[in-house]
């Protein structure tokens, strides 16, 4: 393909950011906003109760606050991303990017993921 002056896509960086945890927890929010997956939804309550530092389900008090929080946040994306061109808006859709990451805050994400990487290089 260097031959013919064509370039071609290197996918392995998108491959690689796509393993990211902080992707996943996107995508998974935006693929919960366009249908039902138990999952992805299984995925999100995880990930709040270890950012919220919640050890035992049953004996969280407020897991219906936090069910009816992540549904919010869903139904949020879900009404955003209506008319959605990720070409005209992406500014838009950005914004919602960071929305999603506010949400749970970007300094817990990071200390929750540090954790877990930290547990993961020595298991």
């Amino acid at each position: 393909m260097n031959e013919l002056n064509i370039r071609s896509r290197d996918e392995g960086k998108f491959q690689e950011l796509l393993k990211e945890d902080i992707v996943k927890l996107l995508l998974s929010v935006l693929y919960l906003a366009n249908e039902r997956n138990a999952d992805k939804w299984m995925f999100l309550t995880e990930f709040s109760f270890l950012i919220h530092g919640i050890d035992d389900h049953d004996e969280f008090e407020n897991i219906g606050e936090l069910y009816k929080s992540l549904d919010t946040l869903i139904s949020t994306c879900k009404k955003k991303l209506m008319g959605f061109s990720v070409q005209k808006d992406e500014a838009d859709f950005l914004e919602l990017m960071n929305e999603i990451v506010d949400f749970w805050g970007y300094e817990k994400i990071k200390t929750v993921y540090q954790q877990s990487l930290a547990l993961h290089k020595y298991s």
